[in-house]
């Protein structure tokens, strides 16, 4: 429990302070005098209201009793350590506590206060075997209570405890601490800052090495996650996805980097082949020359022997056959009536029942009126 004597020192208590806590029951200082404070921290005294049983209360938010004490006490004394706590050390988490209190309630006296002493205890300990009191809950409170851009105390707790941290790491043996090493792990940005200070001195310190090979708990999104199995939503994380496992029959790099080329290859995505139609043969005519498709119409060159089963390009590839070894086919493709070449023809007849023979088709016009198709 933490020491309350200098409350006796008013003889006119006329409020309590609540004290909330993370994870624990509201306590209560009773017996608090508001005159005593009214001068010391007015932002604390205009927070006292009245309370149910006409006492004034007012909440204060710490992570101990003892801290909420060592505030009033410096408010009632100037000072928060008591002798006990002067003549052994005192635990960082206080110091740093309390300089974050007079920042929030305006007491530069016991900001200066609580940061020389969290200075003084860091390199006090550097003489000594352990480690200092309440080193890990300190790192944790600063770091979930990151300083504001004009509160240069507090900046330079975190560079103090970062010096600290660096020059003892072996000494003090906190590359086998485990319970800093948890927090070391539960807070990246103080593994970076440790990183950046010893980069910054040339990594002269003994254990940097060991410092930077400290283990940090980092999310990378869908690192072993199914592509095909994700969300539209999380699309963007594309370029964090591993990329494909090598496969275990592949005997060197070279193998498996050929693979992918030849699987990510346009050509092996595209297969083409030949399928002759089945068209009737017509009169050959080695002497027929292409016509002219002005007139409506146009001849079209098969060969005179359909193939009977498909032909794939990339197997075989036959030979261009002569004009000897085609054959031609009349093609309607316009109504044109003035045709000659319709002149004989019902009008009824349907165009695909037309029966016209390269020799009649080459009779119809002369040479100068053909170009080639």
């Amino acid at each position: 429990m933490a020491d309350l004597e200098f409350l006796n020192v008013s003889a006119s208590p006329d409020a309590e302070l609540v004290v909330m806590m993370p994870g624990s029951p509201v306590s209560r200082i009773c017996h608090v005098s508001t005159e005593m404070i009214r001068h010391s921290c007015p932002l604390l005294y205009y927070a006292f209201e009245e309370g149910v049983h006409c006492m004034r209360q007012a909440s204060i938010q710490v992570t101990s009793v003892q801290v909420a004490a060592s505030f009033l006490r410096f408010l009632y004394t100037g000072d928060y350590l008591t002798a006990e706590e002067e003549a052994h050390c005192c635990s960082l988490l206080v110091h740093a506590e309390l300089c974050k209190l007079a920042e929030d309630y305006q007491v530069p006296h016991l900001q200066v206060r609580a940061y020389v002493n969290f200075i003084h205890a860091t390199e006090l300990s550097c003489s000594f075997p352990t480690p200092p009191l309440g080193l890990c809950e300190a790192v944790q409170y600063i770091y979930s209570h990151p300083p504001g851009q004009r509160s240069r105390q507090q900046q330079s707790l975190v560079e103090a405890l970062l010096s600290y941290c660096l020059s003892s790491f072996n000494y003090h043996g906190l590359g086998e601490n485990q319970r800093f090493r948890q927090i070391v792990f539960e807070t990246p940005i103080f593994h970076k800052n440790l990183c950046e200070t010893s980069m910054a001195r040339n990594f002269l310190d003994e254990g940097a090495a060991d410092i930077i090979c400290l283990p940090v708990c980092k999310s990378i999104p869908h690192s072993q996650y199914n592509p095909d199995d994700r969300d539209f939503g999380d699309i963007h994380f594309n370029p964090f996805c591993d990329s494909e496992p090598v496969s275990q029959h592949h005997n060197s790099l070279d193998e498996d980097v050929a693979t992918r080329r030849r699987g990510s290859s346009p050509e092996e995505s595209v297969a083409l082949a030949l399928r002759p139609k089945h068209v009737q043969e017509s009169t050959t005519s080695p002497e027929s020359e292409p016509s002219s498709d002005e007139e409506g119409y146009t001849l079209v060159r098969r060969p005179k022997s359909p193939l009977e089963t498909p032909l794939a390009v990339a197997d075989s590839i036959e030979p261009t056959p002569s004009e000897d070894d085609w054959t031609f086919e009349t093609v309607i493709f316009s109504t044109d009536e003035d045709s000659p070449l319709l002149e004989n023809v019902d009008s009824n007849t349907p165009w695909n029942d037309l029966d016209l023979t390269p020799s009649e088709v080459m009779d119809t016009y002369t040479d100068d009126e053909w170009s080639l198709v």
